[in-house]
């Protein structure tokens, strides 16, 4: 959200009350979804399963508007703003519990390298041809009852067809704590999460800790 509409969010709350407010960002949502709903008829960039699962987001964020708390309808809540850039087309649901933004890699990381890593990495983004527009994975946490590797392998279909109608795009990069090696060591369940896209060409990097 960017400062002029938290400006407006924030005067809408202090003028009248929260519930006011809560009011207003659903009509800010139905709204999205109105106007999203007649751009992704037409819109050959996306592949035909990404605009069911669009319209599948909208019916569920229609109809929890008849059941979630006040209190979900609010700018400090994370999943009310993965719906709002769900249903203004600022995120890209991608099936299971996952949406995509198109974003660019920081090149901090690059000083986390070990100097006898450094080269390759350089190569690596070099055949990439720089560090961005890429599509970043994000998880949804209100949707973690669809988070397995089934589901994850859909996901990475939907990407794939994504980039085959966006050839612009140099592919798809996340950064989590869930892509720590050792994470297999200690929850092996959930390895597919690193081995799956380093079988594909995947590298990994070492952002922090």
């Amino acid at each position: 959200v960017d400062p002029a509409q938290s400006k407006i969010f924030s005067k809408i709350e202090n003028h009248y009350s929260s519930q006011v407010l809560s009011f207003y960002l659903k009509l800010v949502l139905a709204v999205g979804i109105k106007k999203s709903l007649v751009r992704i008829e037409t819109q050959q960039t996306l592949p035909a399963s990404v605009k069911d699962l669009y319209k599948n987001w909208f019916c569920r964020v229609l109809l929890e508007m008849n059941s979630n708390p006040e209190s979900y309808y609010s700018v400090q809540r994370d999943d009310f703003l993965k719906d709002l850039g769900v249903c203004t087309q600022k995120l890209i649901p991608i099936g299971g519990a996952w949406v995509v933004e198109i974003s660019g890699i920081s090149r901090h990381f690059l000083l986390n390298v070990k100097p006898m890593d450094w080269l390759s990495s350089i190569m690596f983004f070099f055949r990439l041809k720089g560090f961005k527009p890429f599509y970043q994975i994000h998880t949804v946490m209100k949707l973690t009852d669809r988070f397995n590797e089934k589901e994850r392998e859909n996901a990475y279909r939907n990407i794939a067809y994504l980039l085959e109608k966006n050839d612009w795009i140099k592919g798809m990069f996340a950064s989590s704590w869930l892509y720590d090696p050792e994470l297999s060591k200690v929850s092996p369940r959930l390895s597919y999460l690193v081995k799956t896209p380093v079988a594909n060409g995947a590298r990994c990097f070492l952002v922090g800790s």
